[in-house]
């Protein structure tokens, strides 16, 4: 069994045949994935995929690169 632990399913490069990777993945054993937190903006697709996948996680964070422009984000928001 593989839990791959660092996927960004919730990018946009997988939205249109998001179903037909994920069975691709599980035929290869696969059978977790952990989305890791980069933005507070791509937590809201994180949360979605999760909700709809049970074998999916995330966590989250910020991406060190991102830590700059942090001050002005309103996290309440998210």
């Amino acid at each position: 069994m593989i839990i791959d632990t660092h996927v960004h399913l919730d990018d946009e490069r997988y939205r249109d045949d998001f179903d037909a990777m994920m069975e691709r993945a599980l035929k290869a054993d696969v059978r977790a994935f952990v989305i890791p937190g980069a933005h507070p903006a791509t937590l809201p697709r994180a949360v979605e995929i999760c909700e709809h996948y049970p074998n999916v996680y995330f966590a989250v964070g910020v991406h060190p690169y991102d830590m700059e422009h942090m001050e002005s984000v309103d996290f309440e928001s998210y």
